[in-house]
């Protein structure tokens, strides 16, 4: 009776540590995304070109690249917590030029006049007084939908500044750009953070059985008609012309 008392106890301390082990891999802090439309990607070796520069990143765990009305967008992974310099992105889009964007007679770069400044995107500044604060509120509550701002230091020579505004009245990145310029404020580089998937859509990507491509939702492709289906990452992209 007493072998067989430890025995259970034994098996059921297993189980419990077993189970244990799989709550702590729950627990694990879910992926954000960086979502960055893009112009000059004419063929899906561009695409393919993009994404390679892009998963060279520091911080980056996967790209992908969704096409819609709008355009492409470059969609990126990373943990929580991380962030990407638009300097960096900008040297990773310069090597996929390089490697591809010649040869197709394009140029890959980040559409800033497609970014809306909000959640996710800030500003990497001179380390700045608290004049030069109250002088720099006093310039964005003139601006249209302006809400808050927020300086953090990054070192003694740097800050970090976040502008909330109205979703519906916020500027885009390049006129973000302008209102601090004109507010006598230097931008160093723009620094995005990861934000919080909308869901496992988000990152899903549909292609065209005939044209092929990326989309980033489903329904007809826009040049054949066909029902768009989603991408099976391993299997071999159709036969098209263009690269």
């Amino acid at each position: 009776m007493r072998t067989f008392f430890w025995t259970v106890l034994a098996g059921a301390t297993l189980l419990c540590a077993t189970t244990l082990r799989a709550e702590d891999l729950t627990d694990e802090e879910p992926a954000s995304v960086v979502k960055l439309p893009v112009t000059g990607l004419t063929a899906p070796c561009c695409d393919t070109a993009v994404k390679k520069a892009m998963a060279e990143l520091k911080g980056a765990d996967s790209v992908a690249v969704a096409t819609s009305a709008a355009g492409k967008t470059v969609v990126i992974t990373v943990k929580k917590g991380v962030t990407l310099d638009l300097s960096a992105i900008a040297d990773a889009m310069a090597k996929a030029n390089e490697a591809m964007g010649k040869a197709m007679g394009t140029v890959y770069k980040v559409d800033e006049g497609a970014i809306l400044v909000g959640d996710g995107v800030a500003f990497k500044i001179p380390s700045i007084s608290v004049a030069g604060k109250n002088h720099l509120d006093a310039a964005l509550e003139q601006v249209k939908g302006y809400g808050a701002s927020k300086v953090e230091g990054i070192d003694k020579d740097n800050s970090l500044l976040s502008i909330v505004f109205d979703p519906e009245q916020a500027p885009t990145l390049d006129g973000a750009r302008k209102i601090l310029k004109d507010a006598k404020i230097e931008v160093k580089d723009v620094v995005f953070r990861g934000v919080e998937d909308e869901g496992e859509a988000a990152v899903k990507s549909y292609t065209c059985p005939m044209c092929g491509g990326d989309f980033a939702k489903p329904g007809d492709c826009p040049k054949c008609g066909m029902a768009l289906v989603e991408k099976d990452k391993d299997a071999p992209p159709p036969k098209q012309g263009g690269c």
